[in-house]
């Protein structure tokens, strides 16, 4: 499975009879100028899906098997229920082991969905020692702050532009496993910090304000501020405050001031 491919559909019979990577089935009440597109990138492990849709679509289906299934709405005119659960323009879904899905889509709407291998995403939990079994019981929502949502929906057309580049992650083994365990991440802490687990949530602070570390260290000449750092690591000014005074003792202006000191202070004596 390699490929990647955009479709336009006029009528809703096009669309219905189009493989679409799922087990699907779609009806709506407005067949007449029913007006679809469908963006979709495969490669072994990963599936990408973007479809807007011009009118109201129901759908009833199973994501792909042996993959875990994410999806983040690129433009929702109108909150809906998912699975019980309602979802705004900037929510993210992690869909439950059952694999089930069932929701209305209303007109001008747009939705982003991505499964990965499954091993890779249950991989990373353990590493964790998070259980994939306990977290993926039912389904799972997280409200992006703005700095997460552009985060995510950066790191999600990278990763696009990089399977449509070169085709197969297969034949850039350190790069694409880069890229896809950046991404993997980046879907997984948004639905870990709702959960109240106490491992869980520590060990997404404690990844954030590494990665946040790991910005400032490597920009130390420049005249960032804390807003770059919370749009570099896709999280909030006061979760990143937080995580520095828990992990860190301090705020992230003092340590990038504290850093930038202390790399001046070798540069004299070099």
């Amino acid at each position: 499975m390699l490929y990647q491919r955009e479709h336009y559909f006029n009528t809703f019979d096009e669309f219905n009879s189009a493989p679409h990577g799922w087990d699907t089935d779609f009806s709506t009440t407005s067949k007449k100028n029913y007006k679809v597109s469908l963006k979709q990138s495969a490669t072994p492990g990963l599936l990408l899906n973007t479809a807007w849709l011009g009118s109201p679509t129901l759908q009833q289906a199973t994501t792909p098997a042996e993959m875990r299934t994410f999806a983040l709405p690129l433009r929702l005119p109108h909150t809906y229920c998912w699975r019980g659960l309602s979802v705004n323009e900037k929510t993210f879904m992690a869909f439950p082991s059952d694999r089930e899905l069932f929701s209305m889509m209303g007109a001008d709407s747009e939705v982003l969905t991505i499964s990965v291998d499954q091993g890779l995403v249950d991989g990373c939990l353990q590493n964790w020692d998070i259980n994939p079994d306990e977290l993926f019981q039912l389904p799972l929502t997280a409200d992006l702050a703005t700095q997460q949502y552009q985060a995510m929906r950066r790191n999600l057309e990278m990763m696009s532009e990089f399977m449509v580049k070169y085709g197969d992650l297969e034949l850039f083994p350190d790069l694409s496993r880069g890229i896809r365990d950046m991404l993997i991440e980046d879907m997984l802490q948004p639905v870990l910090g709702q959960l109240d687990h106490p491992a869980i949530s520590k060990s997404a602070a404690t990844r954030r304000v590494k990665k946040a570390a790991d910005y400032i260290l490597s920009h130390l000449d420049q005249a960032i501020t804390v807003d770059d750092v919370c749009k570099q690591v896709g999280c909030s000014r006061r979760s990143l405050e937080q995580g520095f005074k828990q992990h860190a003792g301090t705020s992230p202006k003092q340590f990038f001031q504290l850093m930038r000191l202390e790399h001046c202070r070798k540069a004299l004596l070099a």
